[in-house]
């Protein structure tokens, strides 16, 4: 599991600790967006930047213990990944923490290699209950894009790039072939109708045969060369 894929905060009243997380993290290639040393300044940082991992130590400065954070997070962002840091090894935190649904503990010190084994398998748990097909993850060049394929409207090859058109009039041009964005792509939702252009199944409004055009959800229009014609009949079940 590509560790740069996955947005990961650090909740640290340790200034000395939460740099060493930081610098164990760089060296793993993960992807950290951001740090807070208290409760109070971590759960407005969190609920603004949205991580996918967060490493929670218990004993917090603020108005709430890890635990109870993480019991406030839990609200709002139900499939965030928790993972605790703790010196404590109490029966009674244990029991508490737990009912926040943590992937996993981590003692203190944490040892590169255990931190780099735990968040590789809890990225590898998450994918597999979300299943792989609700997320695009793409990288070009220093830029890593997360996009939601179900928001995917259509994919026009220019030269080099492609220009990715999501909904909402959302734009991405990247470097990237047309052929890999096929290969990367669900085959049972998106097909290519020209030698340029790859649609999404589910933004397609109308198919006008006569004209050869088909026209999508953001209402644009996309021209069906004649040998993708039966393709897309197929695909429409028409």
């Amino acid at each position: 599991m590509d560790l740069s894929v996955a947005k990961i905060f650090i909740v640290e009243d340790d200034q000395i600790l939460r740099q060493e997380l930081s610098h164990m993290l760089d060296e793993m290639g993960a992807w950290v967006v951001g740090h807070a040393p208290d409760s109070d300044s971590a759960l407005q940082k969190i609920t603004h930047i949205l991580p996918d991992v967060i490493l929670m130590d218990i004993d917090i400065q603020g108005n709430m213990n890890g635990i109870e954070l993480s019991k406030q997070i839990r609200q709002q962002l139900s499939d965030i990944i928790i993972i605790y840091l703790t010196s404590q090894d109490d029966d009674q935190s244990f029991d508490d923490a737990a009912r926040t649904l943590p992937f996993d503990f981590l003692s203190k010190p944490v040892s590169r290699r255990r931190l780099k084994r735990t968040l590789t398998l809890a990225l590898e748990s998450r994918s597999q209950k979300t299943g792989s097909t609700e997320e695009w993850i793409l990288k070009d060049g220093s830029v890593i894009y997360r996009l939601k394929i179900k928001d995917i409207i259509h994919i026009e090859a220019q030269d080099k790039y492609c220009q990715i058109q999501m909904i909402q009039n959302v734009r991405h041009l990247v470097r990237l072939s047309l052929i890999d964005a096929i290969k990367a792509l669900p085959p049972d939702g998106f097909i290519q109708v020209h030698r340029s252009h790859v649609v999404n199944l589910h933004h397609i409004l109308k198919y006008d045969r006569q004209e050869s055009e088909l026209t999508l959800s953001n209402g644009q229009k996309i021209n069906v060369s004649r040998s993708k014609s039966s393709t897309v009949l197929s695909a429409l079940s028409l």
